[in-house]
């Protein structure tokens, strides 16, 4: 995909960094605002990474989200 003739030509590819001190590289956005130009600046979360926060902004306590991993529901 990065060798892809209009992803050069855009400049779509961007090197994000990683948890590892290293960069991965991603596709942009497929589009470029003259005024609000977007870059991306930390890689997209794992599966999984963000459930603990998730659930609480629903509101769901510490103990009902441990309830809910022992029963393997997340």
């Amino acid at each position: 995909m990065f060798e892809d003739a209009q992803v050069k030509h855009l400049g779509n590819a961007q090197d994000v960094p990683n948890d590892e001190d290293r960069h991965i590289r991603l596709i942009g956005e497929p589009v470029t605002l003259s005024c609000t130009p977007s870059k991306m600046v930390a890689r997209p979360p794992e599966f999984g990474e963000q459930t603990d926060e998730v659930l609480k902004e629903f509101g769901l306590s510490a103990d009902e989200i441990v309830e809910l991993r022992r029963y393997r529901v997340v």
